[in-house]
């Protein structure tokens, strides 16, 4: 026998030239755009926090009294032990 010296599977593979996947390529691609998309999204996130609330819908009081004397009457047109309450809209 020769003098034969034995090698890793490490060293022989880091001596090797690592080979590029087109897949990969594909890959690093898509993350960038995806990464860019993120960055868009995230911005626009912002300015929606910075953007002032819409004002709520002003509503009469002749519309608050309108509603809880509907809620009385739908609350009671059921209930057979109660009279039944009959709304005041004026």
């Amino acid at each position: 026998m020769a003098g034969t010296t034995k090698r890793s599977s490490m060293s022989r593979a880091s001596s090797e030239a690592p080979k590029e996947d087109p897949r990969v390529k594909e890959l690093e691609a898509k993350v960038a755009q995806l990464e860019a998309s993120l960055a868009a999204l995230a911005k626009s996130l912002e300015q929606l926090a910075q953007a002032p609330a819409p004002a709520a819908a002003a509503s009469s009081s002749r519309d608050e009294h309108l509603r809880a004397e509907l809620k009385k009457y739908f609350k009671t047109v059921a209930n057979t032990k109660v009279p039944t309450h009959n709304p005041v809209l004026d």
